[in-house]
């Protein structure tokens, strides 16, 4: 009896067994692998690799699929490769990166700033610029490092002619995210209509290395360097032989 009961595991062990039992040790292996997938998923997905896969996609599909991978990119903080991919040959890839962009730094802020940003839009849609200005000014105000609302901003200066503080707007646009190739195009035709060419050529030219295939952007530059020929004084004929 007492080399039986020394077979017999104590008692403290039996509850043990029978939660180890082969069934219930593949249930908890399974269990364990989701857990360790469901963790390590999202560091893949946002990983340089996958958003280089996406890269690739983004030049090489269809149109679709395109706006898919520019898509993907937006979620997993590809913007470095939708820059990158404002410079390709491919025009449909160009459109998508540029829209994906355009995302990006709309949804940078907080819900509130965003919330107001959407107000004042609705304002400009229904032709309530002043109302609309109100918005963006009181945006501007309370979150100073969202880009897109001193951008925004910027667009109803110009509609109202306010040139000079529409350039203002787009340089603190600038300032928080260099790579906004609008507000550096919208700041060289605010220059262009105060007469100030040089500096709309320097803006215009910036935007072009941020997207080089752009057309209007390409023909505003070979504007502005025409209206600077035109303006540029004639050199007297004896400065030729000094």
């Amino acid at each position: 009896l007492t080399g039986a009961c020394q077979a017999c595991p104590p008692a403290y062990i039996r509850p043990v067994h029978r939660f180890l039992t082969p069934l219930l040790r593949r249930v908890y292996l399974v269990a364990a692998l989701i857990v360790a997938v469901h963790f390590s998923v999202p560091p893949v997905l946002r990983s340089v690799w996958n958003r280089e896969r996406l890269y690739r996609h983004l030049l090489a599909d269809e149109k679709d699929a395109k706006t898919k991978a520019a898509a993907s990119l937006v979620s997993y903080g590809g913007q470095e490769q939708l820059l990158r991919a404002l410079r390709s040959d491919s025009a449909s890839a160009r459109e998508a990166a540029g829209n994906a962009l355009a995302k990006i730094w709309f949804t940078s802020g907080s819900e509130e700033a965003r919330q107001l940003l959407e107000h004042a839009l609705e304002r400009t849609a229904q032709r309530e610029f002043k109302r609309a200005l109100t918005t963006l000014t009181i945006l501007t105000r309370n979150f100073p490092g969202y880009a897109e609302g001193w951008n925004r901003r910027a667009v109803l200066f110009w509609h109202f002619g306010l040139y000079e503080r529409a350039i203002e707007d787009c340089r603190r646009v600038v300032m928080l995210n260099p790579d906004n190739f609008r507000a550096w195009q919208e700041m060289g035709l605010c220059h262009m209509r105060l007469g100030n060419l040089p500096a709309a050529f320097r803006s215009f030219r910036t935007a072009l290395q941020i997207t080089p295939h752009d057309r209007d952007m390409q023909r505003l530059l070979r504007r502005c360097e025409d209206s600077q020929r035109q303006v540029r004084p004639q050199r007297e004929p004896w400065v030729e032989l000094i």
